[in-house]
């Protein structure tokens, strides 16, 4: 459970520090990729907490 979030924040660091204003001009100009590419580390950290805490209230209630 600790290796999905060293790789992501190796690979794009601390999700609170998005600059949000890059989304509005990666929203208001013509898409090339760079959205995605944005939005995709945000996804996997979602996705991981997702998982892992119901994990952990199980664990926490057994």
């Amino acid at each position: 459970m600790a290796g999905i979030p060293a790789a992501l924040w190796a690979l794009r660091g601390n999700p609170l520090d998005i600059p949000f204003s890059d989304f509005e001009s990666l929203l208001s100009s013509p898409d090339d990729g760079s959205l995605l590419v944005a939005l995709l580390p945000l996804v996997g950290w979602a996705a991981w907490a997702t998982f892992t805490l119901p994990i952990l209230v199980e664990l926490a209630a057994t």
